[in-house]
């Protein structure tokens, strides 16, 4: 039995498995064609082609590399981690923690991007946080409990209580609390973990056997469902019942058009994803259709356009380790162009410096994260030691380090200015990245500290957890190199 099985053990294990990769497949298959609202602008760049992981992002809001996830994806992926943490035990504080790690921290490509949000120009350059995860970590701070967004309408709760929902417990409302209070959100998720549990279960018609249990409960909702059921059985296509009930982020019309979705295509995983996609709008907030994926099915669908990495060998190997903390996946086809190749790259190498704790921050929400500097010694010899860079360009163009003035750091680097950052993940199956540039000095915050300024040239990383390598038996790592302070990266292996 694989890790991931035995932490989900309680109902079929691999249908749970393929689930958790199911709605993770189909949140990054849906990226990049996210928030188009007009039906004439989704034909005009789809056409007849499938569109699922479309090989530019034409989000007008944001763009990000083909293969990642969305705030909600990443909202899963945080709720795995927590899970896989604590043994398997829902735990609420490891969950909060990992979320303010994943979305709150300094160096986060969320903050990042929230950032440059500010300046109103859009599409932004990096992932879009939504905005229960902005008022949780404002909740947080402030000390409020539970943490979640009165006004959060959206499935933030859904995504991040997923794992907890496989898991059979009778928390998840607590869990989804840390993102969203809201009643209507609420009561639909109530509903949405009755039918994934009977799709679990094997339980004859799923969607009307959880309305007929939660009629009393949940009047409201059993009504919303009875209309999508009226909509599809008047001949409706996904399509036209998402135009009707709504293509934005909120419930209920994102809840009826994935339980349209479900209704529709049955047990057909790829073409329910696909036309949830056609149909425009928030095509990430509908995770339910990814209850029809299963171990069999799955791989031979959406997956088989082998541009999703790990995803895909996570689903056939079942591990806890690529499905907890899988990351971007690489893209090594030849026909990409220089971009598509690089910034998978980096994000790789990003998320590997992410993964590495520490545990002595100088302030509440800064995330540091130890490496290992190499310099070379009067003798000719490598000196490496721990440091703990206090920025990373999110281009990788510099770094900063702080020292103390006459160490040996000094003296080497004045002497010799190549240094080397080495970072080792402790992720799943591991792997490390290495970051090689020129070093130079200058007076720190004090009197008695320098600041170490590294401007990088070249990046090599080897990850088994990121599925970044530079030949398929895992021997060479993938390399960037960049000619001049302010050349760009471009691929060398």
């Amino acid at each position: 039995m694989s890790k991931l099985e035995s932490v989900l053990k309680e109902v079929t294990p691999s249908r749970k498995v393929a689930v958790v990769l199911g709605a993770l497949v189909a949140d990054a298959a849906s990226l990049p064609l996210e928030w188009i609202y007009k039906d004439d602008k989704m034909k005009e760049i789809v056409g007849s082609d499938n569109p699922e992981f479309w090989k530019e992002c034409h989000c007008p809001f944001f763009t990000v590399p083909n293969g990642v996830n969305s705030c909600y994806g990443d909202e899963t992926r945080s709720g795995l981690k927590a899970l896989a943490s604590s043994k398997g035990v829902p735990n609420l504080e490891s969950t909060s923690t990992e979320l303010v790690s994943h979305f709150g921290s300094a160096d986060s490509p969320y903050q990042i991007a929230l950032a440059k949000r500010a300046d109103k120009k859009y599409p932004v350059p990096g992932p879009w946080i939504n905005g229960g995860v902005i008022q949780f970590l404002k909740n947080k701070e402030n000390g409020v409990n539970p943490p979640g967004s009165a006004d959060c309408e959206d499935n933030d709760g859904f995504a991040i209580s997923l794992p907890v929902i496989l898991k059979n417990s009778p928390d998840f409302v607590n869990f989804a609390e840390l993102l969203t209070t809201n009643e209507m959100t609420i009561q639909h998720l109530k509903m949405q973990n009755k039918i994934l549990l009977n799709y679990l279960e094997g339980v004859e018609d799923p969607i009307k056997a959880a309305t007929a249990a939660l009629a009393a409960d949940l009047p409201e909702v059993c009504k919303e469902i009875d209309q999508v059921y009226e909509a599809v059985n008047g001949g409706k296509s996904l399509v036209e019942i998402v135009a009707e009930f709504g293509k934005a982020c909120s419930l209920p019309g994102s809840f009826k058009g994935s339980i349209a979705a479900l209704i529709i295509y049955k047990d057909d995983y790829v073409s329910a994803i696909r036309n949830n996609i056609l149909s425009g709008g928030d095509c990430c907030s509908s995770p339910i259709p990814s209850l029809q994926a299963n171990p069999e099915m799955a791989p031979k669908g959406v997956i088989k356009t082998k541009k999703i990495g790990k995803f895909g060998q996570a689903i056939k190997h079942h591990t806890m380790e690529e499905a907890a903390v899988m990351r971007k996946p690489a893209a090594q086809t030849a026909s990409k162009s220089v971009e598509d190749i690089t910034e998978p790259i980096l994000a790789a190498i990003h998320n590997t410096i992410s993964s590495i704790p520490y545990n002595a921050a100088p302030a509440a929400g800064v995330q540091l994260h130890p490496a290992a500097l190499t310099s070379t010694d009067p003798c000719g010899f490598p000196s490496t030691r721990t440091v703990v860079p206090s920025f990373i360009a999110p281009d990788l163009s510099e770094i900063r380090m702080t020292t103390q003035k006459g160490t040996r750091k000094e003296i080497e680097i004045k002497e010799n200015p190549k240094v080397s950052l080495h970072f080792q993940d402790p992720r799943g199956k591991g792997g490390w990245a290495t970051i090689k540039g020129d070093a130079s000095l200058r007076p720190g915050a004090d009197a008695l500290s320098l600041e170490i300024l590294m401007c990088p040239r070249k990046c090599e990383i080897m990850s088994y957890t990121e599925g970044m390598m530079g030949d398929d038996d895992g021997w060479k790592p993938r390399v960037l190199a960049r000619n001049g302070v302010t050349g760009s990266w471009k691929p060398v292996q």
